[in-house]
């Protein structure tokens, strides 16, 4: 289940409070296993990606699905590039795959990357370049890949000592992990 909160403050409302809830104004059923993953596309459509095999582009704007991909292994994480509109997943299978939601002929998964040798957990673009991502799993590694090279990545950031959850490149100057190793 997703559930979008609106974020706005009511600048009535007393700023001392800040452990006052919020009722989500909207709500998406649609996957039947557990959301792993969720990017912005645009202001008024979102990604998901879930351990039940799919990938799902949501109109907010109708509270439904527009677009759903299917993958063979359970979906760990996904992002949605800005910058080239493509879409990089990570899964169980140990595979990142690149997919291109715009394509009607031929298959939509562009590219396959190779690298990682446990469960990759997590993805994420960068936001000042177009071909580059970063994924992290659950051999330590985090892993920086260019698309246009998918037969390895082009650096492994050693320094965990335990799995990788989570990875961020939101800030265009650093890359950001974490993981089991606290």
């Amino acid at each position: 289940m997703i559930k979008l909160t609106d974020n706005n403050e009511d600048s009535s409302q007393k700023r001392s409070n800040t452990a006052q809830s919020r009722t989500p104004i909207l709500t998406l059923e649609g996957h039947r296993e557990a959301v792993s993953g969720i990017d912005w596309i645009s202001n008024d459509s979102i990604l998901t990606s879930s351990w039940d095999h799919t990938l799902k582009i949501w109109d907010l704007e109708i509270s439904g699905v527009t677009t759903e991909l299917s993958g063979n292994k359970s979906f760990f994480d996904v992002s949605y590039s800005q910058l080239n509109r493509l879409i990089i997943t990570a899964s169980a299978d140990k595979i990142l795959r690149l997919y291109d939601p715009r394509s009607n002929q031929g298959t939509i998964v562009k590219n396959s990357y190779l690298g990682h040798s446990q469960w990759i957990q997590s993805v994420c673009w960068s936001t000042t370049d177009e071909n580059m991502f970063v994924s992290a799993g659950y051999d330590y590694q985090v892993k920086l890949w260019d698309v246009r090279s998918p037969k390895a990545s082009l650096y492994d950031l050693k320094g965990h000592l335990e799995p990788v959850h989570a990875c961020d490149w939101s800030n265009p100057q650093y890359i950001v992990s974490g993981g089991s190793d606290n």
